[in-house]
């Protein structure tokens, strides 16, 4: 199969560098255009407050996607530092699923990681691979959480 347009999920997630670098093997393989996409989360207001939510709330949920945001880039920027090749980088805003499962339906390819084990990893990604695998139409790869296999040809089943 040959696969022309690859889309990887970027975080600021332990399995980011993973992901990254099997998403990069894989579009040095099929000489594909790598897409790294982040979803920035929007910031939650809860339904029952009566209407005024604290700024302060706000203000820190902005402060959490930026940070969120730059470790997403940084993760991306050093991926395609180690493997020398470019990748494209793209910002959403919104929910992660419902925002990369839109970008998914363009892709060859999505590559995205299990959902946490450990409830210290859990995020806003938490059951992404699930809402892509579900609804892109799409072929997908996932990568063990804490995998340290970057060739897919050696890569356990």
């Amino acid at each position: 199969m040959s696969l022309k347009d690859i889309l990887v999920y970027a975080d600021g997630s332990a399995a980011a560098r993973t992901r990254l670098d099997v998403a990069m093997a894989l579009a040095g393989a099929h000489e594909a255009h790598l897409v790294a996409l982040h979803v920035r989360a929007l910031p939650y207001v809860m339904a029952d407050v009566g209407g005024a939510v604290p700024a302060m709330v706000i203000e820190w949920q902005e402060e959490w996607s930026d940070t969120q945001e730059a470790a997403a880039k940084k993760a991306v920027d050093d991926a395609g530092a180690r493997s020398g090749r470019p990748i494209e980088w793209r910002l959403a805003r919104g929910d992660a699923g419902s925002g990369s499962l839109l970008h998914a339906r363009y892709f060859d390819l999505v590559v995205v990681s299990q959902n946490a084990i450990d409830a210290q990893d859990a995020g806003p990604t938490d059951g992404l691979p699930e809402t892509i695998v579900m609804g892109s139409g799409r072929d997908r790869k996932s990568t063990r959480l804490n995998s340290s296999h970057t060739d897919i040809s050696r890569m356990p089943s």
